[in-house]
């Protein structure tokens, strides 16, 4: 609940006598974490290239770990991020700062990968809208995608974001050509995979959502098209 009482920062009795829980208000992802650039900066993730923390000019890192920039962002809570220090699911979410910043510019921007809504208690399209989707799906023509074992990878050279694809999801890509409606893509995978009709449509469904959530589909939405067809 939205009440730290009722879930608190420590849970005192486990079942392994060495066996601890971090600090569930921090958020999940790059707390404890560093990565070094080939030019020796040094980060707190490989999404978040210009938060440079320190440079690395080889020995011992202590100084860079304990430094108060790098601890600053290691302690970043959901409790301080906008909107989700509402949320009753914050103390549970595995958040990534490095997507919402890059993606927003602000650290404290709720993340664009979260569609709840906590004020109403709702996740949009709850009852199957695609509204805000494009009725023939396109992708924005200056995103890089590279395909390894049918797997994909997505650059963002607006934001300097990455996002991962499974082959499933690469499939869908693939197939946000302009060209391609929703049924189309529906019968495109249910050709190559054996799965429930109901079951491949709304996994599409949702995955174009993601795309669109993320910035990565441009061109006219449903609601657009359906209003000039009236």
């Amino acid at each position: 609940g939205r009440d730290e009482d009722l879930v608190p920062k420590w849970y005192p009795r486990t079942t392994c006598p060495d066996f601890w829980i971090r600090d569930i208000s921090q958020t999940r992802c790059w707390p404890g974490k560093i990565a070094i650039t080939s030019g020796g900066d040094v980060i707190p993730c490989i999404f978040a290239r210009d938060l440079v923390v320190g440079r690395y000019k080889g020995g011992n890192l202590a100084e860079i770990v304990r430094g108060p920039r790098l601890q600053k962002l290691w302690s970043i809570t959901l409790d301080e991020v906008e909107v989700c220090r509402d949320c009753e699911y914050r103390y549970a979410c595995w958040d990534c700062r490095a997507i919402a910043y890059t993606t927003t510019g602000n650290l404290y921007a709720k993340s664009p990968r979260c569609a709840y809504d906590p004020y109403d208690g709702r996740w949009p399209y709850e009852e199957g809208e695609m509204e805000g989707v494009p009725e023939r799906p396109r992708g924005r023509e200056d995103l890089i995608f590279r395909e390894i074992d049918g797997e994909g990878v997505i650059f963002d050279p607006e934001t300097g974001s990455m996002h991962s694809l499974t082959k499933t999801a690469a499939l869908i890509w693939r197939l946000c050509d302009g060209r391609h409606r929703l049924d189309d893509i529906v019968k495109e995978i249910l050709e190559r995979f054996e799965a429930q009709p109901d079951e491949v449509r709304r996994d599409v469904e949702e995955t174009l959502r993601k795309f669109r959530t993320l910035g990565l589909l441009r061109g006219e939405t449903s609601g657009d098209a359906g209003s000039r067809r009236m």
